[in-house]
């Protein structure tokens, strides 16, 4: 599969464009003509040459089991565009691997003028943004809120975690960073997102705290198996077995006592502000 994030193109971080609002509006709405109209290889008129260099390498390897964006596929050539046109739009963030797999998702669903609109709206949301521009500050605050639900909604999941060593950070950013898409199957992968999209970026603890359930259930059982080795938990949490299934993972989600209320009582008395809770819940 792809990389899941680290190398990035972009020329700084930052809540928002450099490019004053009309302008960035200008911008985005020529991007995306051109790319209704097919001509994506006239989108990104400012993009450099490592950027494209890097944004090639990252395509070619998207959703590799697959092959939908393999050499010479017309997929492969939207994918580029749609990228090519985002680090154009917003050069203050860049391309940053991990992106194609979320313009990948969008481009199973929409065309790629859509998926360009799609992908700079899921960017406006305050977690990816975080992410995607390295904002260490941000990215700390939301392991610290997943490793408090962590504890309060899967105790028992939380500890076995902690005996072996396992800090969030060390899978939770690679599962953000790419929506789930390079973690799980696109068909149950396609589950998590309709309610991410409905609930915002809180619904991405939920599911974390899911698979986490899920895995060190399936790491405990290993460990109990006669005819075969165990099997280590941080390698399946690097390494989600294909045949987690939708039922699997959502028996897991149902089982947490998840409100929003009772979320944002959690995180506030845990001593997170206001601002930050309610971005959780923003669409």
């Amino acid at each position: 599969g792809g990389g899941g994030g680290g190398e990035s193109s972009g020329s700084g971080s930052g809540s928002g464009s450099d490019t004053a609002p009309g302008a960035a509006a200008a911008t985005a709405a020529a991007a995306a003509k051109a790319l209704a109209s097919g001509n994506g290889s006239g989108v990104c008129w400012v993009a450099n040459e490592e950027t494209m260099a890097l944004i090639k390498l990252d395509v070619g390897r998207t959703f590799s089991k697959l092959r939908v964006f393999a050499d010479g596929t017309s997929m492969q050539d939207q994918l580029a565009s749609v990228a090519s046109a985002f680090t154009c739009f917003r050069p203050d963030v860049g391309y940053v691997q991990g992106m194609c797999y979320i313009i990948g998702m969008l481009l199973f669903f929409q065309r790629p003028e859509e998926a360009f609109r799609s992908f700079c709206h899921l960017m406006h949301r305050p977690m990816l943004h975080s992410l995607f521009t390295f904002d260490m500050t941000a990215s700390a605050r939301y392991t610290a809120a997943f490793d408090l639900l962590f504890a309060t909604h899967s105790p028992r999941v939380k500890a076995a975690f902690d005996a072996e060593g396992i800090r969030s950070e060390t899978f939770l950013f690679s599962w953000f960073l790419t929506l789930f898409c390079q973690a799980l199957p696109v068909s149950l992968c396609a589950r998590v997102w309709d309610q991410y999209l409905y609930f915002g970026d809180v619904h991405l603890y939920r599911c974390a705290l899911a698979l986490c359930s899920v895995l060190q259930a399936r790491a405990e059982a290993s460990s109990r198996a006669r005819n075969s080795a165990p099997v280590d938990l941080m390698y399946l949490l690097s390494h989600v077995p294909e045949d987690v299934s939708a039922k699997e993972l959502m028996r897991a989600m149902d089982s947490f006592r998840f409100s929003q209320n009772s979320v944002r009582r959690k995180l506030l008395k845990g001593g997170f502000d206001e601002t930050f809770v309610e971005s959780l819940f923003a669409d």
